[in-house]
C-alpha cells in the first residue's frame, strides 16, 4: 500500500470519528490477483483522537503471550458477562487427555474419568489430512493411559496441548486420541467400530460441554500445526492534519484481513464442531478470532453480533445456538432452528468429506443437540415434525430465477447405500432448500399441506444403532394428490407461458391425462399441455413417465415406480406452471423408499 507522493493531499480525520470507509484513501495491492478497496485504519493502544475506537495492530506471532492473554480476557468476559453464554458445569467425556502441568514436568496421558465427573476441558477441531500420526487403538489404549509422548504427537495436537496448558486448563479432547481408532492390520475392527459409533453419537455433549473449542483453521493436515507463521502485514503510516488535538501517536492503514473460508471450513465433520461449542477461538491466517453465542471478536479489535433475520445464512459457529428473541422474525424457537437447519444443510453438503458414508454421522451431533428443540423423530437428515418441507431439497441451480440456468449442479449417487432416495443424504453434492430460503414462503392461500405423512421409518446401523447416524433402510408412506406426467425435452427453448413470460426450462412436464379444462388453461408447447417444470436430482436419470405428488401449492415430488415393485423412488421436484392441475385431484397412498 502506498500513498501518492505526487500530490499534496493529506488525509484529514475529525476527532472521535473513525471512518471505516475513508473517502480519498484507496489502495491497490497485488497478491494472487488484484486486490483493491478502502483500507482499514488502526493504531497501537488507545489513541487520543479516537478514544472509543477498537482497531489495533496484531502480533506477528500467533503464539505470543499477548495473544494468549487476549484469549484469556475474551474467555473471562464471555463466561462472566454474556448472559446468553452462561454455561453450567458439564461432565467430562468418556476419555479425556490430562495435558499435565504447565511447566511440562509430566507427559500428557489419557484418562477414563468416573461417569459424571465434572471439570473444564478444551476440545480441538482440526483437519486430519493424510499424514501418519499417533492414534488410540485397542492395542495402544493401555499405554496411552500411562503417557502420550508429546514429541510423538503431530504438530497440531502438540500445539493444542501447549495452548491448553497456557490457558490454565487441565483437560483436552482430541478425537484421534479419545476415540478408539481402527487397527490398520485388521480388515474390520469390530471393537473400534462399536466405540466409534457410540462416541460419534456423543459429539453433541462433547463439543457443547467444552469450555472452549480451539480451531486449527488454516491447517490442512494434522502435521501443519495451529500456530502457523503469519504473512507480513501490508501497512503504511497516515499523516494527520487539521486536528485540534496534538498527538504524536501514529495512525496506520492496512489491507483488510482476508474473509476467504479457511481449510477447516471446507470439511464436513467440522461444521458441527463449529456450531455446537458455547465458544470457539479460531487461529486464522492473519489473526485470531473468538466466537461465542453473543459476539464475534477479532484480535484486530473488530467486533460483531448475532446477525438479524435477513442474514440468516451468515449465522456462524456458536452463534447458531444464540437464544431466541420472542420479538424476532420467527414466531417460535422451533421455527428459528428449523430455518437455521435448512440453511446449514446446503453449506454442509458443499463441504468435503473423505468417506461419503459419513454424511449422516458427521451431522449426528448437531441433530442430537437440536432434537429437544424441534421435537419428534429424526430420519436420515429430515425431521418428522417438518417432513413435508424437509422433502423439498433440490440440486443447486446457478443463474438466479432464469431458466435455463447457466449451470445445473446435478447430484450423484454413490455405489454404497447411504439413505432412502427421499433424503438429501442419499446423494453426493450440494443441495438447496429453496422454499425455506424464500422470504415469502407463506404467501400461498388455501391448504398449506395437501399431502399427509402417514408413516416414516428408518433402520439404524448396528452395533450401536444411533437414530441420528448411519441407516441401512427406510421408507415414507404419503397420502396426497397424485398426477401422472410425461417428460418433454425443451431442446429449442422456445416455450413461453400464456402470460408471455419466457420459461426456457430444459425439462417440461406435460399432462398426459384427458382433462379438457386443464388443456384450455395450460401453457402450450409443441401442441402439448405444459403443467410443470422439472428439476431432476441427477443428470442421467430422466424418466419419461412420472408420478407427481403435490407437497405445497406450487411444487412437489417427482417419483418413478421401482421395477417389479409397488414402491417409488424420488427423482427430483417439480414447480407448477398450471395452478389448476391438482384441482379435484383424487388422493393416493404410496410408499417412497
Amino acid at each position: 500500500m502506498e500513498k501518492d507522493e505526487s500530490t499534496d493531499s493529506v488525509l484529514s480525520l475529525e476527532p472521535n470519528l473513525l471512518h471505516s470507509a475513508t473517502p480519498g484513501l484507496y489502495y491497490h495491492y497485488e497478491d494472487d490477483g488484484s486486490v483493491h478497496g478502502y483500507p482499514q485504519l488502526f493504531w497501537d493502544g488507545r489513541h487520543p483522537l479516537f478514544p472509543d475506537a477498537r482497531e489495533r495492530s496484531v502480533s506477528s506471532d500467533p503464539g505470543a503471550s499477548e495473544v494468549v492473554a487476549r484469549i484469556q480476557w475474551w474467555l473471562d468476559e464471555c463466561t462472566t458477562m454474556h448472559e446468553g453464554c452462561i454455561q453450567e458445569s458439564t461432565p467430562l467425556p468418556t476419555r479425556i487427555i490430562d495435558v499435565g502441568p504447565s511447566d511440562g514436568s509430566k507427559e500428557p496421558c489419557l484418562c477414563l474419568p468416573p461417569v459424571g465427573t465434572q471439570d473444564r476441558y478444551i476440545a480441538l477441531s482440526y483437519c486430519w489430512g493424510l499424514s501418519p500420526g499417533i492414534t488410540t487403538t485397542a492395542d495402544t489404549l493401555s499405554a496411552h493411559q500411562s503417557r502420550i509422548p508429546l514429541d510423538q504427537l503431530p504438530r497440531t495436537m502438540k500445539d493444542a496441548v501447549l495452548l491448553t496448558r497456557r490457558l490454565g486448563v487441565r483437560y483436552l479432547w482430541i478425537d484421534a486420541l479419545c476415540i478408539i481408532q481402527r487397527r490398520l492390520n485388521l480388515a474390520r475392527d469390530e471393537e473400534a467400530i462399536e466405540d466409534w459409533q457410540r462416541e460419534a453419537s456423543r459429539m453433541a455433549s462433547v463439543y457443547s460441554g467444552a469450555w472452549i473449542t480451539i480451531a486449527a483453521a488454516e491447517a490442512r493436515d494434522k502435521a501443519d500445526g495451529i500456530l502457523l507463521p503469519r504473512p507480513e502485514e501490508i501497512r503504511c503510516e497516515i499523516p494527520l492534519s487539521a486536528s485540534p488535538i496534538a498527538s504524536d501517536k501514529p495512525v496506520y492503514a492496512r489491507v483488510p484481513f482476508s474473509t476467504k473460508p479457511a481449510p477447516l471450513e471446507k470439511r464436513a465433520w467440522t461444521l458441527q464442531e463449529s456450531l455446537l461449542p458455547p465458544r470457539m477461538v479460531e487461529f486464522r491466517k492473519e489473526q485470531v478470532s473468538f466466537i461465542c453465542r453473543s459476539k464475534m471478536l477479532w484480535e484486530s479489535g473488530a467486533e460483531g453480533k448475532v446477525p438479524g433475520a435477513a442474514r440468516m445464512a451468515e449465522i456462524k459457529g456458536p452463534m447458531f445456538f444464540s437464544p431466541w428473541d420472542k420479538s424476532s422474525y420467527y414466531p417460535t424457537e422451533r421455527d428459528m432452528y428449523l430455518r437455521r437447519w435448512y440453511v446449514n444443510i446446503g453449506a454442509y453438503t458443499l463441504r468435503q468429506i473423505t468417506n461419503e458414508a459419513d454424511r449422516l454421522p458427521a451431522l449426528s451431533g448437531l441433530a442430537h443437540q437440536m432434537q429437544p428443540i424441534i421435537g419428534g423423530e429424526y430420519h436420515a437428515g429430515l425431521w418428522k415434525e417438518d417432513f413435508i418441507n424437509g422433502l423439498l431439497w433440490r440440486c443447486t441451480v446457478y443463474g438466479g430465477s432464469r431458466l435455463p440456468p447457466r449451470e445445473i449442479q446435478y447430484l450423484r449417487r454413490e455405489k454404497e447405500y447411504r439413505a432412502p432416495t427421499w433424503s438429501w443424504a442419499s446423494l453426493s453434492g450440494e443441495v438447496y432448500y429453496e422454499y425455506y430460503r424464500e422470504s415469502h414462503w407463506e404467501k400461498f392461500e388455501g391448504p398449506r399441506w395437501p399431502t399427509r405423512v402417514l408413516e416414516v421409518c428408518t433402520s439404524p446401523v448396528g452395533p450401536f444403532f444411533d437414530p441420528m447416524g448411519l441407516v441401512r433402510a427406510g421408507f415414507v408412506r404419503l397420502q396426497g394428490p397424485v398426477r401422472t406426467g410425461a417428460l418433454v425435452m425443451n431442446t429449442d427453448r422456445k416455450y413461453k407461458r400464456k402470460d408471455g413470460m419466457a420459461r426456457k426450462a430444459i425439462h417440461l412436464l406435460t399432462d398426459n391425462e384427458d382433462d379438457e379444462e386443464a388443456a384450455m388453461k395450460a401453457p402450450q408447447y409443441g401442441g402439448q399441455n405444459v403443467v410443470a417444470v422439472c428439476l431432476f436430482d441427477q443428470g442421467d436419470e430422466w424418466p419419461i413417465k412420472m408420478s407427481c405428488v403435490q407437497l405445497l401449492p406450487d411444487r412437489g415430488l417427482l417419483l418413478k415406480q421401482r421395477q417389479h415393485s409397488e414402491d417409488y423412488e424420488r427423482v427430483g421436484i417439480f414447480l407448477l406452471e398450471n395452478p389448476i392441475w391438482f384441482e379435484d385431484c383424487p388422493t393416493k397412498e404410496l410408499v417412497v423408499v
